[in-house]
């Protein structure tokens, strides 16, 4: 799904997973007698891939929970805490934290992995109150 606040354009994928690499999508426009409202959806995909990226304000939860999954997804991986952090906080900040006696980068990986933890197996019901 792509969208801004004016529009949207959602994408159904078949066939070949899309999480195992980059992909090449071919569109298939069915029939003639609509081609009008096909390449509207078309130029409209356009214009969303092209746009600014919007940039939101996500709050400390937000943030939190992303790092979470990111370290869960990380770890089942078999990254190392220190390429979580990198992609988490970006390559130049995790080096830093590695070098240094500074241990907040590092405890904020271990954290998020803990969080990520407990939201497997259901955990993640109590977020949307089930």
């Amino acid at each position: 799904m792509f969208n801004t606040s004016a529009t949207s354009c959602s994408l159904l994928l078949t066939g070949a997973s899309c999480l195992l690499g980059p992909v090449c999508l071919t569109f298939r426009l069915r029939g003639l007698a609509d081609i009008r409202t096909n390449s509207a959806k078309l130029f409209a995909l356009a214009d969303l891939l092209n746009a600014k990226p919007r940039w939101i304000k996500r709050s400390r939860r937000q943030n939190c929970f992303r790092d979470a999954l990111i370290a869960l997804d990380g770890r089942a991986a078999n990254a190392s805490y220190r390429d979580i952090a990198t992609a988490v906080a970006g390559a130049e900040p995790s080096r830093a934290a590695w070098t240094k006696t500074n241990r907040s980068l590092k405890d904020h990986m271990h954290r998020a992995l803990k969080a990520g933890a407990g939201l497997c197996d259901g955990g993640y019901r109590a977020l949307i109150g089930q």
